[in-house]
């Protein structure tokens, strides 16, 4: 039920910063909210799953055909380093981004790819307790990599003329 209400259209609405909002965090920075950079958040916060920078310019350019990647670059960039999205590395693979802003985990399927949140939380009592007093630790972020039920081996199946 709680994973139903963060995914949904309301919760994901609600967490979208209006133009003027978003304007204003941009001027507190320095920067000018061009229309492209609004147009990278905006698509970024419309997509599901973790998109990599690809797949933002992508769909950016479908409605700014002159933006350049290297725009949608600096402004994953600037959104990840003020909270409003984090990077993903899953191993071998290109930056990906996700929105979500409460805190959460992934699973990383080794073969295709896919990653999937997830939300046990787990907090900085897994760390080991030395590790603990010799550092502030700030977060923690599980990245758990799986074989998805897609490509996990399917077991084989007994055929009718084998004896057990």
């Amino acid at each position: 039920m709680i994973i139903e209400l963060f995914n949904s259209p309301w919760y994901l609405a609600f967490m979208r910063l209006s133009h003027n909002e978003f304007r204003g965090q941009f001027k507190a920075k320095g920067l000018v909210l061009t229309p492209q950079r609004w147009a990278v958040y905006e698509t970024l916060m419309g997509m599901h799953g973790h998109p990599d920078v690809d797949d933002v310019f992508g769909k950016v350019a479908e409605i700014l055909p002159s933006i350049s990647l290297n725009t949608v670059y600096t402004t994953l960039d600037w959104l990840e380093e003020n909270g409003f999205a984090h990077s993903v590395l899953p191993r071998d693979s290109a930056k990906r981004y996700d929105t979500t802003n409460r805190p959460h985990h992934h699973l990383l399927c080794v073969k295709c790819g896919g990653l999937t949140d997830f939300w046990e939380l787990y907090g900085t009592d897994i760390v080991p307790k030395k590790i603990r007093n010799q550092n502030e630790v700030l977060g923690v972020d599980v990245t758990v990599n799986i074989l998805c039920g897609n490509c996990k081996p399917k077991p084989a199946k007994k055929s009718k003329n084998s004896r057990s």
